[in-house]
């Protein structure tokens, strides 16, 4: 019953594109708001308040773009208190051309991203991309990946989902205006040790094996969980280490050519970029008819 009466005790007013919440219960409270994404349900802003009497009121200094739900739970005991449907009128947006990396990883997509949200991009973070909608794509469920590419808080991606070879010929059948990009690096030699170096796990004698859950490895790294890096490594080819050198240098020069295949007939939305090359930074802007005051692209994650 107490569930019930709590769903009574608020009031929401449009103000602007942000809601006013007063609070009309008896006793204090400290509650926490949270707005969560349409079609992905992550939790993407939280912001937390207490009440303190009744007429108290607040307006959360939220983004409802994009989101259809806004939770509210106690803060002291974590229950639910309820799911309020945000309202379209403050989350529906004008939706903005995607930029969209195909890049796999370790090829700069975190130096490209970088650079990008300098200038006003931006990406949804790895726990909507790599929890959710990579691991839907790896069960055959592509449409959270179309959710977000749709979702109108979001306008640049790269990684997970979008680095598993061939997956860019379905975003495209729904996406074909969208900017495509290949991330390269100077050699397979390069990509080779950095993602060898990166992945730490592939130095180990633990080869892949989904029972391997919190495995402690012999440089004492935790949490690295097989489970979760399956989409990556079953994507890649690497349902074990064996030989995985042999597998890696495949994987990146059948990728590339596969992509740049794809995109090589009346594709004017496709560029490929060498994040460490001079200048490129300021090639890729002029390309896109953007303005930016950097010519280089970041330096991010240097292996």
């Amino acid at each position: 019953m107490e569930k019930i009466k709590l769903m009574h005790l608020f009031k929401f007013q449009i103000i602007g594109d942000k809601y006013k919440i007063t609070y009309y219960g008896e006793n204090p409270i400290n509650v926490l708001f949270t707005v969560k994404l349409r079609g992905t349900n992550t939790p993407i802003q939280t912001i937390r308040f207490g009440f303190n009497v009744p007429g108290n009121w607040f307006i959360p200094s939220l983004d409802y773009t994009g989101c259809s739900k806004l939770e509210l739970r106690n803060l002291d005991t974590g229950e639910l208190i309820f799911q309020k449907v945000i309202d379209p009128t403050i989350s529906k947006k004008v939706k903005r051309q995607n930029i969209i990396c195909l890049g796999l990883n370790k090829t700069g997509t975190s130096s490209f991203v970088s650079s990008l949200e300098k200038l006003g991009f931006i990406s949804p973070g790895e726990p909507t991309l790599f929890h959710t909608c990579a691991q839907d794509y790896y069960h055959g469920d592509i449409y959270s990946t179309l959710s977000i590419l749709e979702n109108e808080r979001f306008n640049l991606y790269r990684d997970l989902p979008f680095s598993i070879p061939k997956i860019y010929e379905e975003i495209y059948k729904v996406r074909p205006d969208d900017i495509y990009v290949l991330t390269v690096r100077e050699n397979v030699s390069k990509w080779l040790k950095s993602v060898v170096n990166f992945y730490e796990i592939m130095n180990s004698d633990v080869i892949y094996d989904a029972s391997f859950l919190d495995t402690t490895f012999p440089n004492h790294t935790r949490d690295l969980l097989l489970n979760s890096l399956a989409v990556q490594f079953e994507a890649w080819g690497l349902q074990s280490m064996e030989d995985k050198e042999k597998k890696l240098v495949e994987l990146y020069e059948r990728h590339n050519k596969d992509v740049i295949k794809f995109f090589s007939e009346n594709k004017s939305n496709f560029i490929i970029i060498d994040v460490s090359k001079k200048n490129e930074l300021e090639r890729f802007c002029n390309w896109m008819n953007i303005e930016s005051t950097q010519t280089d692209f970041d330096w991010v994650n240097k292996t």
